[in-house]
């Protein structure tokens, strides 16, 4: 009994944090290294940061996501995703599974659609469905529309932005009060040097009750492998990871480290 009480006041304790993280933030080992600084990705990597992005995608791509969220195994989430093109635009799906096995589970669904609006405008929208439940108690599902568009300002230079909650509406147990993710915004840019071997990242974001954050990033280039750097403020973390060719897939690693919660390594396997 007392290890049970213990767990469950360290997932009340850290539910402000995590419930922000757990799906807008970092959603896979790229992002997990570049702290969301990436607000213009291409390929499915962008389907749950800025669904515009998989727009590019030009065949069928899975992807699967393991993240051990501060090195406690109870905290680690699992997610899978996959993205195809559909009529004139590409359609993606997203399953993500956080959270104890009997005391705290949250679980997101996802459905992207992008296309182009013109050649350098691209537009997503995104419906998502979550399950929450703490003990046996308490639950609710959320039902809300997210949007995302990118645009290339030239061949070198794109902007982005996503909103997490254009619509949202909760249906919850009527005994107790709504936990739910805050609205999540994101702006950013991408600097793509044609003749460099270095990509430049930067994005601003704000849950709506939280300060603005600084996001800087940048991703550098050696063959088949790419190296990734970021920094981010409010709260303080640092990002590292790397991206390694395997034969008929490939392997993403990322680190993020939290000033007062410690690191959280991830990796993203797609084939």
């Amino acid at each position: 009994m007392y290890g049970m009480n213990r767990i469950l006041f360290i997932a009340i304790g850290l539910l402000p944090v995590l419930s922000q993280a757990q799906y807008l933030q970092y959603p896979n080992a790229e992002q997990e290294a570049l702290l969301n600084a990436n607000v213009v990705p291409f390929g499915s990597e962008a389907l749950k940061i800025n669904p515009a992005g998989i727009v590019s995608v030009s065949k069928f791509t899975f992807r699967s996501t393991y993240r051990n969220r501060y090195q406690i195994s109870s905290l680690s989430n699992l997610s899978f995703g996959f993205v195809s093109p559909l009529g004139g635009g590409v359609v993606g799906v997203a399953l993500d599974h956080f959270g104890f096995s009997h005391i705290y589970q949250t679980n997101h669904l996802s459905l992207a659609y992008a296309l182009h609006l013109t050649p350098d405008l691209s537009l997503a929208i995104q419906p998502k469905y979550r399950v929450f439940r703490l003990l046996d108690v308490y639950f609710h599902h959320t039902v809300s529309i997210a949007s995302g568009v990118r645009f290339s300002l030239s061949k070198e230079v794109f902007l982005g932005a996503y909103w997490s909650d254009l619509f949202s509406y909760t249906f919850q147990n009527p005994y107790e009060t709504s936990i739910t993710d805050p609205p999540f915004f994101s702006v950013g840019f991408g600097y793509v040097p044609t003749v460099s071997w270095v990509k430049y990242y930067g994005s601003l974001s704000k849950f709506t009750d939280r300060p603005l954050a600084i996001q800087v990033g940048l991703e550098s280039f050696w063959r088949e492998f790419i190296f990734r750097v970021s920094l981010s403020h409010r709260p303080m973390r640092l990002g590292v990871g790397m991206r390694i060719p395997l034969p008929g897939a490939i392997l993403d690693m990322g680190v993020s480290y939290h000033y007062t919660l410690g690191f959280a390594p991830c990796l993203t396997v797609t084939i």
